[in-house]
This record gives C-alpha cells, structure tokens and sequence, in this order.
C-alpha cells in the first residue's frame, strides 16, 4: 500500500496491480515504487504534517502512555496492538483510509465492513466522532471498546 501524499494522488490498487502483471520483472516495478517501503513510524510523522497537528497533541487526544507513543512515532515499537494504532488515528483526526494504512504498516488487520466492531469504528472515522464518542458507541452496541477501561 501507498501512503496518502499531500503532493499527488495516490495510484488505486487496481492500477498497481495491472504494473505489476506488465512489469517486465519485480525490480523494475519495485525501483519505480520505493516509498512501498514506508514504515508506521514514518507514515505516522507523514500525517503530522498533513493534518497539523502536533506529536504531544496526538498522544494527548489518544489517549496511548506517552512513553510508548513516543517509541512508536520514533520507530523503536514497529507492531503496537491494533487497538493502539486506532487510538493514534483518532488522536490524528485520520480519515478511514489514512487509518486503513496505519494498520497496514503496523500489521494489523484493516477495518472490516462486514465485522460488526469494525463497521461502527468506520461509521464512528467517516462521520467525525472522537475516540470517546466512538468508544461510547462500541459501548452501546455491546463491543469491546478502543481505549482501554
């Protein structure tokens, strides 16, 4: 997957996948696509500045210990709990398909439509609730919350 950049669209999957197929071999495709190494770490730095927003504010509204926020920003905690990465995309303000990506990088499961936990946390990213609005909502609906109790 391809990091959102602020500087140009980002390609569709259906599109990478047909450079593949006509790809003469995997470094030519690889060579002309190297940011598809990007890591949580910098993704998550990436999308500091796309929606200005400050590290300590970050940590602050999601709520995550300050210490291992600042290890994974810093790229010491590569694979935080999917819940911890969900937690930073609503201290982000991160649309859904930004939080999709930071699953990704931190290799965790994206967010399933068909999962119902899964389907109130996309509805709580495309309509604008906060982590604790959302975690009331997977509250009323019988789901284990984001943050933790």
């Amino acid at each position: 997957m391809i990091a959102a950049r602020k500087s140009k669209s980002e390609p569709l999957t259906d599109d990478l996948l047909k450079e593949i197929e006509n790809s003469p071999n995997a470094d030519a495709y690889l060579n002309k696509h190297e940011d598809l190494s990007q890591d949580l770490s910098s993704y998550l730095n990436e999308l500091l500045g796309v929606h200005q927003i400050e590290r300590r504010d970050v940590v602050r509204a999601s709520g995550v210990n300050e210490t291992y926020a600042w290890e994974i920003f810093n790229g010491k905690k590569s694979n935080p709990d999917r819940n911890i990465v969900l937690q930073l995309a609503f201290g982000l303000s991160a649309t859904l398909k930004e939080t999709q990506h930071l699953l990704i990088y931190a290799d965790a499961a994206a967010l399933y439509a068909k999962n119902r936990r899964d389907a109130i946390i996309i509805y709580a990213l495309t309509h604008g609730l906060d982590l604790q609005e959302t975690d009331e909502e997977l509250s009323r609906f019988g789901e284990e919350t984001i943050s933790p109790q």
